[in-house]
């Protein structure tokens, strides 16, 4: 089967031909555990840890200028998108954030753009 990769991902995979091997990703995973310490709170609710380094291998294998969150819940991913990237531009979407909840401890970046409601949606 033939994947066809639209957002230019095609560069990183050819056919017949693996994306990345196991020592990159071993290395992988002792750089994101350094960063995961890190992380401002534990993340109940949201990504736990072999998403949030799927997320992170992801991310360094891309290397995005422009990321979209949708949905952040507490900021978790956010967080983790700027250990990753130097300096990335992003949108967080999520209703959360007009919800009169109380979520604990949040990230919430300076360097992020935050909306209530996905651009693509009227009214």
């Amino acid at each position: 089967m033939k994947i066809n990769f639209s957002l230019g991902l095609n560069k990183y995979v050819k056919e017949n031909e693996p994306i990345f091997d196991y020592s990159e990703i071993r290395k992988c995973i002792k750089e994101f555990l350094n960063i995961y310490k890190k992380r401002p709170f534990n993340n109940s609710g949201g990504i736990k840890l072999n998403s949030a380094f799927a997320y992170y291998f992801f991310l360094k294998k891309i290397n995005p200028n422009f990321v979209v969150e949708s949905g952040i819940w507490r900021g978790f991913s956010t967080w983790l998108i700027e250990q990753i990237l130097q300096k990335p531009e992003i949108i967080c979407l999520d209703p959360v954030l007009m919800m009169p909840i109380d979520l604990g401890t949040v990230y919430r970046s300076k360097r992020a753009q935050y909306a209530t409601r996905h651009w693509f949606l009227k009214g």
